[in-house]
């Protein structure tokens, strides 16, 4: 018996090394038609792939399959079809869920695109440079664009200057912005793109709904006449992804906060339920004190970072981790 456990436990962690040594492998294939494309393991216990390149020989339609060699294909990779002016569609698959960096830029022979429900990430210059996209279908599922992914598109030249929205995900601020100018941003936005209202220093405050996620890297950089923030749910606002940067939060800019037009919070009272907050009160001058629910168990890096008024804070008993600099400069 004790030998027969001890294959079965030897087979085990000879399987789990050999699809652990299979990611990051890299596999080509050639399309119907002769066309080369290459993709790499993602991982073998999920069975999934990226697709690193597809060969620069490339023209007309290109398809994408969503499996091949027992492969889904999840992601298309960095690059995967950068500068390539002579392909003018692309049928991506229903299985894709992430679009690369710079994996469409350049290809100025596309004119419109759907990308497919599933899809969550469009990253770094994605669709830079495509400057005949003129029609693009974005799906639900998308919440994370990143900075400058749609630039130098005729679609984004296209829309009206304001806010662009790609799908739900609050992409950029066209035009120039008028002196004093307040957004409010769509009920069920999703996301605010990297660097959305980068340099947009005639913005004087910003309401952010309820349904926000994920604020991208450097939203807010550059925003000098910022001065009010407006959230109705502190919840919400606590949950609230800050990508890569402190500049992701407009508070690191207006340093106070308002649950409406006209009333500051200078109290804070996280609502019971929230278990963590993250970098979402950082440079928050306006704040004098805080009062922390018993359900908080983490509080996460440069949360209250900045609070350069803030003098009290009442912790729970049963808080767990305080992050990296989350007090730094409080009184």
């Amino acid at each position: 018996m004790k030998q027969i456990i001890l294959c079965t436990i030897t087979l085990g962690l000879s399987l789990a090394s050999h699809a652990i040594d299979n990611e990051g492998i890299p596999f080509s294939t050639l399309t119907d038609d002769g066309l080369k494309i290459e993709y790499i393991i993602k991982s073998e216990a999920d069975k999934t792939c990226k697709i690193s390149s597809v060969d620069e020989s490339a023209k007309g339609i290109i398809t994408i399959p969503e499996t091949v060699n027992g492969y889904t294909v999840t992601e298309l990779g960095h690059y995967a079809l950068n500068r390539n002016p002579n392909i003018i569609s692309v049928n991506l698959p229903q299985s894709l869920s992430v679009i690369g960096d710079n994996s469409f830029g350049g290809c100025s022979g596309i004119t419109s695109i759907i990308i497919p429900e599933g899809v969550t990430t469009i990253g770094y210059e994605a669709f830079w440079g495509c400057t005949f996209l003129s029609a693009i279908s974005f799906p639900n599922s998308l919440t994370y664009v990143a900075r400058g992914s749609l630039d130098g598109t005729r679609w984004f030249e296209n829309n009206p200057d304001g806010v662009v929205y790609a799908g739900k995900v609050a992409y950029r601020y066209k035009g120039i912005m008028p002196k004093n100018t307040t957004v409010i941003l769509e009920e069920g936005t999703l996301s605010i793109a990297g660097g959305a209202f980068n340099g947009c220093d005639e913005l004087t405050s910003i309401v952010i709904p309820n349904s926000v996620k994920i604020s991208g890297g450097d939203a807010f950089y550059g925003c000098s006449q910022l001065n009010k923030v407006i959230v109705s749910d502190i919840a919400a606002w606590c949950g609230i992804n800050f990508s890569d940067s402190i500049a992701s939060n407009p508070l690191w800019m207006a340093k106070h906060l308002y649950k409406d037009e006209y009333t500051e919070l200078t109290t804070l009272v996280i609502p019971d339920g929230v278990t963590k907050i993250g970098a979402a009160f950082v440079n928050c001058s306006g704040l004098t004190s805080v009062i922390l629910p018993s359900s908080i168990k983490s509080i996460g890096r440069y949360s209250f970072y900045g609070c350069s008024n803030l003098n009290s804070v009442a912790f729970p008993d049963n808080l767990l981790e305080i992050g990296k600099r989350s007090f730094d400069g409080c009184i």
